[in-house]
Order: structure tokens, then C-alpha cells, then sequence
């Protein structure tokens, strides 16, 4: 992507709001955006905003801000405004960084097709990510729960492998659930909720780090977490490639 941020002006339904949109996709600096049935229950699983330009079936995706900065002024100042904003720390900006690392790592990812952050300050949508949309892929979670016992298990296989493939570049991810991908058609992984972490150079904290992010909840049950455990235990902390950490490539 260009390393300018040009003002775009984004039409949500009614209402525009400017932003300093970094993108090479849209030349226009007028974006006119909907929100349909499908951005409704979008918004219902997760806890941002989404509206769709639907000439280019590109999905915008709305971060909004945690402190309302007329009732909580010093938390707005220095969590949404001063490190979100002026330090490029927003949700958006973390998820264009993580979807990177994932792509060098080899997994499947979204198109990221413009990055951004509000103009104005008082913006409560503080942040923006525009991705490509993908109505024909199904949600992790929903394809799981379809699954009978078998399929289950491989599917947490699956899982597994890609969270080794990633580990081997240094990274892990911080809310790893079902939720946070789709599978498309041929049955692969797509990560939508890509935001990670580095792991530790030292192998055991690098091995404390993986346990806590195979929680049970998320998984949705023991059997599933233990299954993770052991296949991370056969195929990736038994494994020399567990001893050291890979720095990504240039993409």
C-alpha cells in the first residue's frame, strides 16, 4: 500500500464521516457505503460496524471507540485518541499489521483493501477497515456446529496445523476461537479477526503462551482443547522447529 493518507469522505447510509483512509483500491474520495440484512448480522456476532460498498463488494469494518469522551474525558484522551489515533494503535491499524503476518505465514486472509482513521476526534467510529467481502464463506463457529463427532476432530486438527504454521514464524493469535475465521468453498481457512502477537524466544514461555491461547471456552469443550494440546505436544513442541523463532519474510 502507499505510504500517503488521502481524506475520504464515507457516506454511512445518512451520515458522512471523513477519514485518512490509506488505500490503493478506491481512487474516489467519496465512498458510499450500505447497511443491509447481511451487516446487521454481522454486527450481531461481532462488536463493530459494518457497512458494504456494494459496487466492489468490499466490507468496511467500524471500530469503535471504548471511552465516550464526554463522560470519561482522561480514559478517551489517552486510550482512544492519544495511542488509538495519534500512535496509529487503533483496532484497524493492528489488524492491517496482523493480516500481513498471517499472509507471510502462508494462511489464508482477506484482501485488505484500505486502512484508516477518523479526522475528526470526537468520531466515535474511530477507526476503519475495508476488506474484501466474502457472503459465499461460512463462519468457523457455524461450520463446526454442523459437523458430526469425526469431522469435529479434524477440524481442531486443521486448526492445529495453522496455528503451528504461524507459531514457526514467531507469532501467535491473541483470541483464537472459531469466530475469528470463515471456511470458503474448498473447505480452507480465511482469518477475518487477525490480530496477533509475538511469541517469546524462549521456549518455554513460547510453550505457556499456546496453552493459554487453547482455552476450553473457545474451543467449545475439553475433549477439543486436550485434542489441540496433544496434537501441538506430537507435531510442534516435540519438534526442533519449536526450539527457535522464524522472522517472517518480506512480502
Amino acid at each position: 500500500m502507499p505510504t500517503r493518507f488521502p481524506f475520504h469522505r464515507l457516506q454511512l447510509s445518512q451520515r458522512s464521516r471523513w477519514y485518512l483512509l490509506r488505500s490503493r483500491f478506491f481512487s474516489r474520495h467519496t465512498i458510499r457505503l450500505e447497511a443491509d440484512a447481511a451487516m446487521q448480522r454481522l454486527e450481531r456476532i461481532g462488536s463493530s460496524h459494518f457497512y458494504l460498498e456494494p459496487v466492489s463488494q468490499t466490507l468496511f469494518k467500524f471500530a469503535k471507540d471504548k471511552y465516550a469522551w464526554h463522560r470519561q474525558p482522561l480514559k478517551w484522551l489517552a486510550q482512544d485518541f492519544l495511542e488509538k489515533r495519534l500512535l496509529a494503535g487503533g483496532d484497524a491499524i493492528k489488524e492491517w499489521r496482523s493480516n500481513r503476518i498471517l499472509y507471510r505465514a502462508g494462511l489464508g486472509v482477506v484482501e485488505c483493501r484500505g486502512v484508516g482513521i477518523a479526522l475528526n476526534p470526537f468520531n466515535p467510529l474511530g477507526s476503519v477497515y475495508a476488506m474484501a467481502y466474502l457472503p459465499e464463506a461460512q463462519s468457523g463457529e457455524a461450520h463446526f456446529k454442523a459437523l458430526d463427532e469425526e469431522s469435529r476432530q479434524d477440524f481442531v486438527r486443521k486448526l492445529c496445523q495453522e496455528v503451528i504454521r504461524l507459531a514457526e514464524h514467531g507469532y501467535y493469535h491473541r483470541d483464537l476461537h472459531y469466530g475469528n475465521f470463515l471456511v470458503d468453498a474448498q473447505g480452507k481457512f480465511v482469518w477475518i479477526d487477525t490480530h496477533v502477537r509475538r511469541l517469546s524466544k524462549r521456549p518455554g514461555k513460547r510453550r505457556q503462551s499456546l496453552e493459554r491461547m487453547l482455552s476450553v471456552r473457545k474451543l467449545q469443550g475439553v475433549a477439543y482443547r486436550d485434542l489441540a494440546l496433544d496434537y501441538l505436544e506430537r507435531h510442534y513442541f516435540d519438534h526442533p522447529a519449536s526450539q527457535k523463532r522464524e522472522e517472517p519474510h518480506a512480502r
